[in-house]
């Protein structure tokens, strides 16, 4: 796998082709198709190795012969430019400029430098954590590509999916976590609202359906669409504002299409989770105007939890563990009202016969079972995986209006359903009266039963989402600038069915003749609970549905942004790149269930950035080839709570040509989410164990939930410094370690009540007491508790640590071209605290239900690639890690081995192998395994219920897909 440190920014009229370093000189086969020479230089870096440099809109318009045979890669390059007008010129460093014919002043490498994997996708260049016009390479923060090449070979069908492969992001939860079906990122396990998700360079709203999270939703986003994906694992807020305090997961979807294509895929595991995707794209390009689209409609099939032992054999006693199964079950299970034994038998309690039939059972039937419990593992009916359906269109034009100015619009729409199945409805500890005509027992008695005949419990969310985007931009000198527009809006729904009428349930439980008019809601007769099967006739059971639930709800997000950026004056070692711009924003959210959350919020923010270049590459200055400062700026202002300031330095060192270090320092911010500021207060009543009274029991107490307006903004710092190298004598080899660390402080969240009751002291107004009467004042107590609030608070702080290294090498050789990469995350402290003065448990190296953190997390990669045909094998290692006990939140003695997951792909360019001539079109052929040993999780603990840690399994073990590409 090669995943690299991106580029970083650039003037939006350069654009940059490139990979780590120089290849060696000997010939190799190149297929370039004919077309226009931009394609033709793409297509040229990715089998060449070699970086390009070149302004984009001097290339635009002009038309290569393209290349197809074995040649030199000077060979190949003067080939793919012959009649196009431009040649190419090389410094020392290796880099390439593509410049007119005859022109000694064009971009070269001393302006800027060409060393990480990068395809630029338009002349409006997006590049992660910096608005600069400088590469990322030469950037303070390190960041990840994952390039459309890369995305291919993983075989991933979502972005979610693509991102479990980046070692920075310690775990990734399972569809089931949300009941949308939804997918998060959580870079440095910092929570879901501390990584900010861009889309081409601009946020995303969050998702309305997942309010609670404050979070994107990764599925909203067509992975058929995504030309690369780019992560930087370090707080960018001084850049893009509030909630970058993990880091910033850009998308860039496809935005240059050269030729039309179709791709198929088709995908499954054992058991179920089907995949089925069709995905078209298309291009035009007339030199003034530039179309795209890009069409996508993919389908996955449910994975019930009958097809994995986990779930379906929730007897966990097999493990060392207890037997988590449910009494709730079908049969079910009948006990003593009074706690005595029940008429005739020896036992408080007795299982349902299964043989059980209709109204014939005598307290004598359950002789047998008397003393002994049905037992249910519910978890087959539950969808591990659940069902999913997603349409989606992008769009993207831009015309040039003058020379210099250029109109440009973007837009994405996305239609997406999700459909999850959880256990049927069940009675637990229900009466059912002596006069029930099934009551075999004459008195009444308590049932545990399971509604397996109604089914499974079904939630089925739907949404629609449109983004729209409009702007202009263009050049004056050597300035250029950006004015733009971003308007989106998501509407949807939640809908539960299947669900049972409790009401109806408890009427058709009762004695008939007890019933108005005789009848429960027109249905006569008795629900039976004492017979294995469905518990009556079908118009009966079909009585027992409750209507539908459903829950509306949509966001509303409206962005403006403009800035200005280019070289303020120049010294020795270089030009000042200066940028300075602002950005205006509107979001709201509201929800049916919560009505209106609030009906906006408004942001307005200032930002600047510059690099100043100390010591230039031509200075000779002795230990220093290189030496520059960043220093980056926001100011926001939120019309909900405030200001907030947030700076960030950086800077970087080559000593040589070949070694950098870098280290940066910077403050982040994440403004409370509208759903924790305006969520409608709540209140119902509940039992407490009072700390302070000797843990008496008390009941009738008020307990208030909700937001809370007054909350203050979560405040983050982070620190990070590395060091990259790239060694001219073992070409295409680069090597880095980054050391990094996050601190957070007051993080958003409701009180846990026994928290809140242990620390009452520090917050006595959320601690409401009744006077103490005298026998209370005797013993020394306060009185009792009349009302708590749990709403949210800013209470908690974390501090985490670790280093990032990665290695990757590559050659070519008439054998074939080989890649080896290794990226891996050591995490050295994780350390979390939720109440003054007391540290949680201690959260590395243990399992947890708010996501696991293990020491390491590893990707490693291989691929070899020659004449069309490529193999590639992508392993994914987590160290083990200790389980614990759920309930006593402890270490249990249980050790979760380490996990090794390998892949491997199979892919061949057809028309390349099967045809002689250059003719530009492309037939792809790729299959692969994912989890190619068919590794399952590991029993936990901390699952409770599922029997495994759904923070780092994937339950769906061994996945196939085979896919066919079509290049017109």
């Amino acid at each position: 796998m090669k995943i690299g440190t991106l580029a970083g920014a650039l003037a939006s009229s350069v654009c940059i082709v490139a990979i780590a370093t120089p290849a060696q000189a000997q010939e190799r086969a190149f297929d370039i198709p004919a077309g226009s020479l931009r394609a033709a230089l793409d297509a040229y870096n990715r089998q060449s190795g070699r970086p390009l440099i070149y302004r984009a809109e001097d290339v635009r318009g002009a038309r290569s012969p393209g290349y197809r045979g074995t040649a030199s890669p000077e060979a190949a390059l003067d080939a793919v430019l012959t009649g196009t007008g431009f040649s190419a010129r090389m410094d020392s460093s290796g880099a390439i400029a593509i410049v007119r014919a005859g022109d000694r002043s064009g971009t070269g490498p001393s302006e800027v430098r060409a060393e990480a994997p990068q395809v630029s996708d338009s002349t409006d260049i997006v590049v992660t954590g910096s608005r600069l016009r400088r590469m990322g390479n030469d950037s303070p923060s390190p960041v990840t590509t994952f390039d459309r090449a890369e995305i291919d070979r993983l075989g991933s069908a979502t972005v979610s999916e693509v991102l479990r492969y980046l070692p920075q992001q310690p775990y990734a939860r399972a569809e089931t976590y949300s009941s949308t079906g939804a997918q998060f990122v959580e870079l440095r396990g910092l929570g879901l609202d501390s990584t900010l998700v861009l889309l081409n360079g601009r946020r995303l709203v969050p998702s309305a359906a997942d309010a609670l999270f404050n979070a994107v939703d990764l599925n909203a986003i067509p992975l058929a669409a995504v030309e690369r994906i780019e992560v930087l694992s370090d707080s960018a807020s001084a850049v893009y504002g509030a909630d970058a305090v993990g880091g910033v997961v850009n998308v860039i979807l496809k935005k240059s299409i050269d030729r039309p294509s179709i791709t198929l895929r088709y995908g499954g595991a054992d058991g179920g989770a089907n995949e089925y995707r069709v995905s078209g794209a298309a291009g035009i390009d007339t030199g003034t105007l530039r179309l795209s689209l890009v069409a996508d409609y993919f389908r996955r099939d449910t994975l019930l939890g009958r097809s994995r032992s986990l779930f379906s054999d929730q007897d966990y006693r097999r493990f060392g563990s207890i037997d988590q199964r449910s009494t709730s079950a079908n049969p079910g299970n009948v006990y003593s009202l009074s706690g005595g034994n029940l008429p005739g038998l020896t036992s408080s309690f007795a299982a349902v016969p299964a043989s059980g039939s209709g109204g014939n059972l005598t307290p004598a039937d359950f002789s047998a079972t008397a003393g002994q419990l049905n037992l249910e593992s519910t978890g087959v009916y539950e969808s591990i995986i659940p069902a999913s359906r997603r349409a989606s269109i992008f769009a993207f034009g831009e015309i040039d209006i003058s020379p210099i100015v250029t109109l440009f619009a973007e837009g994405l729409y996305g239609n997406r359903r999700t459909d999850s199945l959880y256990d049927p409805s069940s009675l637990f500890q229900e009466t059912v009266p002596a006069d029930n005509i099934y009551n075999p027992f004459g008195e009444d008695v308590l049932v545990d039963y399971l509604f397996a005949g109604v089914g499974p419990t079904d939630t089925i969310n739907r949404s629609n989402m449109l983004r729209g985007v409009l702007g202009l931009r263009g050049r004056v000198s050597s300035w250029d600038w950006e004015v733009s527009g971003l308007r989106s809006h998501e509407d949807g729904y939640n809908v539960t069915t299947n669900s049972v009428d409790f009401a109806q349930a408890d009427c058709l439980l009762t004695n008939p003749a007890a019933r108005v008019g005789g009848a429960c809601n027109g249905i006569t007769g008795s629900l039976n609970v004492f017979q294995s099967g469905p518990g009556g006739e079908a118009t009966l059971l079909a009585s027992l549905v409750a209507n539908p639930a459903r829950v509306h709800y949509s966001s509303d997000g409206t962005q403006l942004l403009a800035f200005v950026r280019g070289s303020l004056f120049s010294l020795p070692g270089g030009a000042v790149e200066v940028v300075a711009g602002g950005e205006w924003r509107r979001e709201s959210i509201s929800n049916s269930r919560s009505l209106t959350i609030r009906p906006d919020r408004e942001a307005i923010g200032l930002f600047s950035e510059a690099h100043v270049p100390l010591v230039g590459s031509g200075m000779n200055v002795p230990g220093i080839y290189e030496l520059g400062l960043t220093g980056a700026i926001r100011y926001d202002h939120y019309t909900d709570f405030g200001d907030t300031l947030n700076p960030e330095v950086g800077v970087t060192w080559r000593p040589m040509p070949d070694l950098l270090f870098r280290g940066s320092y910077g403050t982040s911010f994440r403004t409370p989410s509208l759903f924790e500021l305006y969520a409608p207060r709540t209140t119902f009543v509940t039992s407490v164990r009072d700390p302070r009274r000797n843990n008496q029991l008390t009941s009738g107490v008020t307990r208030f939930a909700g937001g809370n307006p007054d909350l203050d903004p979560v405040s983050g710092k982070s620190l990070t410094a590395g060091i990259v190298w790239t060694p001219r004598f073992v070409p295409r080899l680069r090597l880095s370690a980054s050391y990094w660390s996050v601190e957070m402080k007051n993080r958003v969240g409701a009180f846990p009540v026994a928290v809140l009751l242990a620390t009452e002291a520090d917050y006595p107004d959320r601690v409401i007491r009744a006077d103490p009467t005298p026998a209370d004042i005797a013993a020394g107590l306060p009185g009792v508790i009349r009302s708590i609030d749990i709403s949210r608070i800013n209470y908690g702080s974390l501090k985490t640590r670790g280093l990032d290294l990665s290695f990757d090498y590559g050659v070519m050789s008439r054998l074939g071209d080989i890649n080896l990469s290794l990226a891996a995350t050591r995490v050295f402290a994780f350390d979390t605290i939720t109440r003054p003065g007391v540290v949680d448990l201690e959260r590395l190296g243990v399992a947890s239900g708010q996501g696991t953190i293990a020491k390491w997390r590893a990707t490693g990669g291989l691929q070899w690639s020659r004449g069309g045909i490529s193999l590639g094998t992508t392993t994914r290692f987590v160290s083990a890690y200790d389980d614990v006990d759920p309930g006593l939140q402890a270490r249990n003695g249980r050790i979760i081995p380490a996990q090794f997951y390998v892949d491997f792909q199979f892919s061949a360019d057809l028309e390349r192998i099967f045809t002689s001539q250059a003719s530009g079109r492309s037939v792809q052929l790729t299959a692969g395994l994912v989890n190619l040993f068919n590794r399952l999780p590991s029993f936990s603990e901390v699952g409770f219920n599922v029997g495994h840690d759904f923070s780092q399994s994937d339950m769906r073990g061994r996945f196939g897909y085979i896919s066919l590409s079509y290049q017109f």
